[in-house]
């Protein structure tokens, strides 16, 4: 190889050492470089890798840089597979010690590796370090022992391991390269049962030798329980109280297995009892004033200490503290409060509450707790979209309660309801109605309700009434009309569904002769009452029994005399009314008996003719008798008979022929 060439060399040797240096460190399979070849154990040749899109086919040509002036060097391409960033270069393709040129294409672009098939070569990556089994050593302590095969003397091993329980912050945590021996390291104060990753790899002078191994994965032995609980209880219900608290580990193999023990006072006695593992709260309900509620995690391996719960808020009226929640950019829930509320206390915590709001009542979420100094928190978990969720601000001094000192109802995402309003149509006239409606059950609103829309239709027109109250008068209908009404509801979502369709018919329009008809019929009857009563009160009958011929206006026309009518009362007539009237026994021989079926005539005494009595005599006997004709009886005359009720008021025979 010439000077130029050799020169060459050693820069394309330079920017390799450059390329290596800029491994991605993400550990396990998913560190990738920009392209960079590992020299495989037992001969088994290279694999090489890059950085890019897996989805993308590559070319990789290797090209042997041996000087032979006879025979040029061959180039030999290799293609990847779709979703792959790697190629395995076979051995027989190599030569040991030969210096290659590594090209990888992609279209118009191209990336040159230039390498010496050694292990030695820096320009090549060696395999990481085979782990083995995790061994566990200490009581009190729990201590990973991990261990590799010896590496050669230019090279050692560094470690880092992390906590897969430790959901805040997953980082790698570094081992000190002065505790790391040449073929084993114990990594301590480890939690006990959780779950830890760990990796190696070789390293030379502050020079990467290997990429991270993949990771090796184990589980700490279990102990008994140790820590405090989270344990919190509701202020809602009278006739019981629910005790709630996060479990420990819940999210790891072999938990669910775990009992609690729940200890309480109630009625004078200590009580007990056990509950299995719940995810992700567990709870157990208890008799109504309990104290002393505590509760203690147990497992195969002993008891935890006991964690109680605040017995009573001292102050359940909300105080005048803002508190708002908003959707973050993470698609998370953040509650913030003022804090400004004067608390006394040296240890004062606050407590966030959230409970879901359902059909059957309130049901708890989760809490997070926070020191003063901190007037925000994250809810942990996701909440549900159109769901909505109550968020309550205690404030906690040692073993003192107040709250809930501020309360807020939110949605994490907001949806037009799934029902509409009950509502009820009262008429006030013929064009006039008044419609009034519930409110939507707050699990039914999805949302905040912004207003309320109230449509009419009919066979002539249509009406849309949009409202923020809940009720509305409506005029202006037309009369004898059939209108169809439905009531809808919105949110900043849009409007929700269409409820019950009800149908109601305005009243006909009422006429003035309608109206006054009843008036009418009234005063008819009130005049006719006061016309009994005037009479009544002259002395003047109606309907009665026996006539009065002094009322009668066919009388007065008989005889040309003036009507007595009841309104003159004190005129005189013409003639006299008979004031005395002599009754006359008749003698027994005036009735005969009957004659062809008939009373023969009834006849009168020639001395009841005398002329006193006499009708010629004197007019005003009221009696006046024509000559008899010749050939009669001298001692009676025909006339017809008085039974008496004639005697009263029947004119006589005299008075109808105008005698008188």
């Amino acid at each position: 190889m010439t000077w130029i060439g050799m020169t060459h060399w050693c820069w394309l040797r330079a920017v390799g050492v450059f390329l290596l240096l800029f491994v991605g460190d993400l550990g396990g399979n998913s560190e990738v470089c920009s392209l960079c070849c590992i020299f495989l154990r037992e001969d088994r040749g290279l694999n090489c890798t890059w950085a890019g899109n897996a989805n993308t086919q590559y070319t990789l040509h290797l090209q042997s840089l041996k000087f032979n002036i006879n025979k040029p060097s061959t180039v030999l391409n290799f293609t990847s597979l779709l979703g792959r960033t790697s190629i395995l270069i076979p051995r027989k393709s190599l030569t040991k010690n030969d210096n290659y040129l590594l090209k990888l294409k992609h279209g118009a672009e191209e990336e040159s590796y230039y390498f010496t098939y050694d292990d030695a070569d820096k320009n090549l990556l060696i395999e990481p370090p085979l782990l083995s089994d995790v061994m566990f050593s200490g009581e009190s302590d729990v201590s990973a022992h991990i261990s590799w095969p010896i590496p050669s003397d230019n090279l050692h091993v560094a470690i880092r391991y992390q906590n897969l329980a430790d959901t805040n912050s997953k980082e790698w945590i570094y081992a000190d390269p002065s505790d790391i021996q040449h073929d084993n390291y114990e990594i301590s104060d480890l939690e006990p049962f959780s779950q830890y990753d760990v990796q190696a790899r070789y390293e030379s002078n502050n020079t990467l030798r290997s990429l991270w191994s993949e990771s090796r994965t184990f589980w700490t032995p279990e102990q008994a329980p140790v820590g405090p609980l989270d344990v919190w209880r509701n202020f809602d219900m009278k006739q019981f109280v629910i005790l709630y608290w996060k479990p420990q580990h819940c999210q790891y193999p072999g938990s669910d297995k775990w009992n609690y023990i729940v200890t309480y006072i109630h009625g004078g006695g200590s009580n007990a009892l056990k509950t299995p593992y719940r995810e992700p709260l567990c709870e157990v309900k208890l008799p109504a004033n309990s104290t002393h509620m505590c509760v203690s995690a147990q497992n195969n391996n002993g008891t935890g200490p006991p964690t109680c719960a605040t017995t009573v808020c001292l102050d359940t009226k909300p105080l005048d503290v803002e508190i708002r929640v908003w959707l973050n950019v993470t698609q998370g829930v953040t509650v913030w409060w003022d804090e400004s509320l004067n608390e006394r206390c040296e240890d004062l915590t606050y407590l966030v509450e959230w409970t879901q709001l359902t059909e059957g009542g309130s049901k708890m979420k989760n809490w997070a707790r926070r020191q003063v100094g901190k007037q925000n928190v994250t809810l942990p978990g996701k909440l549900d979209p159109q769901v909505p969720y109550q968020v309550s601000l205690f404030t906690l001094c040692q073993s003192d309660c107040k709250g809930p000192v501020s309360t807020i109802m939110f949605y994490s995402q907001e949806g037009v309801p799934s029902s509409a309003p009950n509502f009820s149509v009262l008429p006030l006239s013929s064009t006039d109605i008044f419609i009034s409606w519930n409110e939507i059950p707050v699990w039914k609103q999805k949302g905040f309700i912004t207003s309320y829309t109230v449509y009419l239709n009919s066979t002539v027109d249509s009406q849309r009434h949009p409202v923020s109250a809940r009720n509305l008068s409506i005029s202006g209908l037309l009369p004898s009309t059939v209108y169809e009404i439905w009531v809808t509801a919105s949110t900043a979502a849009g409007e929700g569904t269409r409820g019950e369709v009800k149908v109601f018919h305005t009243k006909g329009s009422v006429r003035l002769a309608v109206i006054l008809l009843p008036i009418h019929i009234t005063l008819v009857m009130f005049g006719f009452l006061i016309f009994i009563y005037v009479q009544r009160k002259r002395g003047k009958m109606c309907w009665i029994q026996i006539p009065n011929p002094e009322n009668s206006r066919s009388v007065a026309k008989l005889f040309n005399t003036k009507y007595s009518n009841p309104w003159d009362t004190i005129q005189t007539p013409s003639n006299p009314p008979v004031t005395v009237v002599e009754e006359v026994n008749l003698p027994p021989q005036l009735l005969t008996p009957l004659m062809n079926g008939h009373h023969s005539p009834i006849t009168v005494d020639e001395d009841l003719l005398s002329p006193a009595t006499s009708p010629t005599a004197n007019c005003n006997s009221r009696f006046q008798i024509e000559d008899l004709p010749s050939g009669s009886p001298p001692a009676t005359i025909n006339k017809p008979t008085k039974f008496g009720y004639e005697k009263h008021f029947m004119p006589t025979i005299e008075e109808v022929m105008g005698l008188c």
